[in-house]
C-alpha cells in the first residue's frame, strides 16, 4: 500500500516526508471507527503508528486520531490571569487583554470546535477579572466592556458575538472558491458592528452627558 501511495504522489511532483507522517489504523467497532488498543496487529507501514492518546500540533491546533482537539477556554483564562497577575499599571493590564491577549485566541476558537456556551463562559470570566481590576460597580452594564474605546468603553472582544461571525465568513468564502456560491451576506460591516456596540452601551446609561461621550474628557490614563 505504502509503495503505491509513494508512487502516486511521485507522479504529481510530491514526496512521502516519513519523520512527519503518521499511521492512523482505524477499525470498526459498533458503529464507530476506533483505534485499537493492542498497538501489535502484525501490519506496518514503515512510518509512526499513532494511539488513541496521541496529539500533536498544527498550525497552532491541537489534533488528535480522530480529528481537531477542542481548544481548552480555561487555558485561556490561565493566560489572561497571568497578565493580570503581573507587575504592569492597570491600564498597560487592560490593554495586554484587549490588543494582545485576547486577539490570540481567535484563531483557536473560530477553527476548533468551542462552543457558544464556553464562549459566553470565556466572556463571563473576563468580565469579572476586569470588575475587579479596575474596582468597576457590580451593576455596570455588560455592554460597558465591549463598546470602543471611542465611545468610553472598554473596548474588549465579545468572543460568544465576534467568532460565530467569523465562523459564517469563513465557510462563506470556502464555498465561493470551491463552488462558486455566493450567499447573502447577512452580516454587519466593521462600521455596523462598531457603532451597534456603542449604542447598546449608550442605551444602557441614564443622563444626558452619555449621550455625547466625544465631549468628555480622556480618561487618566494609569
Amino acid at each position: 500500500m505504502m509503495a503505491a501511495l509513494r508512487k502516486a504522489l511521485g507522479e504529481c511532483g510530491l514526496h512521502l516526508n516519513d519523520p512527519k507522517s503518521l499511521y492512523v489504523p482505524l477499525v470498526p467497532r459498533g458503529g464507530n471507527l476506533v483505534i485499537p488498543q493492542n498497538t501489535h496487529d502484525g501490519y506496518s507501514v514503515g512510518i509512526a503508528r499513532a494511539t488513541p492518546a496521541m496529539v500533536w500540533r498544527y498550525l497552532g491546533l491541537t489534533f488528535g486520531p480522530y480529528g481537531i482537539r477542542k481548544p481548552s477556554t480555561v487555558s485561556m483564562m490561565r493566560s489572561i490571569d497571568r497578565i493580570l497577575g503581573a507587575h504592569l499599571t492597570l491600564m498597560r493590564k487592560v490593554e495586554a487583554i484587549r490588543g494582545h491577549v485576547g486577539p490570540s485566541f481567535i484563531h483557536q476558537l473560530v477553527l476548533g470546535m468551542t462552543s457558544v456556551k464556553e464562549l459566553q463562559w470565556l466572556d463571563r470570566s473576563i468580565r469579572k477579572r476586569m470588575r475587579i481590576l479596575l474596582a468597576l460597580p457590580h451593576d455596570i452594564p455588560n455592554a460597558y466592556f465591549y463598546a470602543p474605546v471611542a465611545d468610553r468603553g472598554m473596548g474588549l472582544m465579545e468572543f460568544s458575538v465576534t467568532i460565530p461571525q467569523l465562523r459564517r465568513t469563513r465557510v462563506a468564502e470556502a464555498k465561493r472558491c470551491l463552488y462558486n456560491e455566493v450567499e447573502e451576506d447577512n452580516d454587519a460591516t466593521r462600521d455596523e458592528r462598531r457603532k451597534a456596540r456603542a449604542m447598546r452601551w449608550h442605551q444602557t446609561t441614564d443622563g444626558r452627558p452619555l449621550r455625547a461621550p466625544g465631549r468628555w474628557p480622556p480618561p487618566l490614563r494609569g
